[in-house]
């Protein structure tokens, strides 16, 4: 009469332990951040981009970037998927390793608030048995790269915020430029607002204000503007234009 339940019970610790080996369980970790998917999913497309942000290979001096891997010693990020929205990633020590995702996706109600959610595969068994400390750092990692992308100094190189106008008359202008060459050309779009407001005696009065739009091709639209104190007259296919701006409207500023 004993074997039946020895039997039973034997069959219950096979169940149990073939969920625990080899249950396939997806954990997920999710960032949000202030960029659209296009430009946002850049930083993990380009291990250029990666590099300013992810820990260990931000730290190091002597870094090997190649287009799809960072290599630090024996630490090693390799991509394995270069997607527009969805990214797979190899983490390796030389003794742990860790295979993860990146998919990106807009909020539905906010399109300019951009998702990435990490996930990786593992099982009950090796949650229980394994401590692989990549998957802590892949965590601290996303939040790394959270706080980097809301830090417009880091990805810019100087500060961007948003104010309102309190001077009404701008010099404005507008380029188109490769993406990879945002900040140089940001500062020679306003070199050239201020040596026109020089020449035309426009009265520069220090106030600076600062749009662009990632076009999604490479390239992206910068608009400028610098406040000035005198009326002047500018015709089509000039340079600058004048614009009245509305009061207290709400606008970006650049510091330089």
């Amino acid at each position: 009469m004993m074997k039946r339940p020895l039997v039973f019970l034997s069959m219950i610790a096979v169940v149990v332990l073939f969920f625990l080996i080899f249950k396939k369980n997806t954990e997920i970790y999710a960032v949000d951040v202030p960029f659209t998917v296009i430009k946002a999913a850049d930083h993990f497309r380009d291990p250029h981009k990666i590099s300013l942000w992810m820990k260990p290979f931000s730290d190091q001096s002597k870094l090997v970037i190649n287009p799809q891997s960072l290599i630090a010693g024996k630490d090693t990020l390799q991509i394995l998927q270069q997607g527009f929205v969805d990214f797979k990633f190899r983490r390796s020590t030389g003794k742990d390793t860790l295979v993860y995702s990146i998919a990106a996706e807009p909020l539905d109600d906010k399109p300019n608030i951009t998702r990435f959610i990490l996930s990786y595969q593992t099982t009950p068994w090796k949650k229980l048995t394994e401590r692989n400390p990549l998957v802590p750092e892949a965590f601290a990692n996303m939040d790394s790269f959270s706080t980097y992308m809301k830090n417009p100094v880091r990805v810019y190189g100087y500060n961007i915020r948003e104010t309102v106008v309190t001077d009404t008359s701008f010099l404005f202008s507008s380029r188109t430029v490769p993406s990879a060459k945002f900040s140089i050309e940001s500062r020679l779009l306003f070199d050239m607002l201020i040596s026109q407001a020089a020449k035309r005696d426009a009265g520069y009065n220090g106030v600076r204000i600062f749009n662009w739009n990632d076009n999604g091709d490479g390239t992206i639209s910068l608009y400028g503007g610098i406040g000035v104190t005198k009326r002047i007259v500018t015709a089509d296919g000039d340079v600058v234009s004048y614009k009245m701006m509305p009061y207290q409207k709400k606008l970006l500023v650049a510091d330089f």
